[in-house]
């Protein structure tokens, strides 16, 4: 019973990535629109974040049209490589030697539910991340450009929790368990 309601919840979560892919490029060009009518009131002396705030939101705009690309690229260069969307991978909880993970158990489908769940609430950072970079040059909020970098970088981290999580067990010395 358990696991079909797992995998409703994969199936049913699949088409989100595709939504926020599509978010993300209309947000970003929207916010290419409003970087332009931002650059037109910044020659006219009408604006005051200055070019600073054209500059960063045309940046964030083309970072959000093409997330899924910077995210992989942002992935190669934090974490060595990245698996995408790789729910099937079941390597990153390896060193936990009570669970067994092969086969087609319930367990394995609740630890890519998991994995698949983290995954997505990655992407959904790192998109927040671009947003709230963009408010901080602008001054509009009191978020800081930190806030915004550390939510693309657990954004990148979460997207790709199957690459990071065997880091992690590395670095501590923590070994599969037999």
């Amino acid at each position: 019973m358990s696991t079909d309601i797992l995998e409703n919840f994969l199936s049913t979560l699949s088409p989100f990535f595709t939504l926020i892919g599509s978010v993300c490029w209309l947000g970003g060009l929207s916010l290419g629109s409003i970087a332009f009518y931002h650059a037109i009131k910044v020659h006219d002396g009408q604006s005051r974040s200055g070019w600073n705030g054209v500059v960063a939101t045309m940046f964030t705009a083309i970072v959000l049209m093409n997330l899924p690309g910077f995210m992989s690229v942002a992935s190669q260069t934090l974490l060595g490589s990245s698996t995408g969307l790789d729910v099937t991978s079941t390597k990153a909880l390896d060193y936990a030697s009570q669970i067994n993970t092969t086969g087609d158990s319930s367990v394995q489908k609740g630890l890519a539910g998991a994995l698949y769940y983290v995954q997505f609430i990655g992407w959904i950072a790192a998109m927040r991340g671009w947003w709230m970079i963009r408010s901080a040059v602008h001054g509009v909020s009191q978020v800081t450009i930190g806030a915004g970098v550390v939510h693309i970088v657990a954004g990148v981290i979460g997207a790709n929790i199957t690459v990071f999580t065997p880091i992690i067990s590395n670095f501590l010395g923590v070994t599969s368990g037999s």
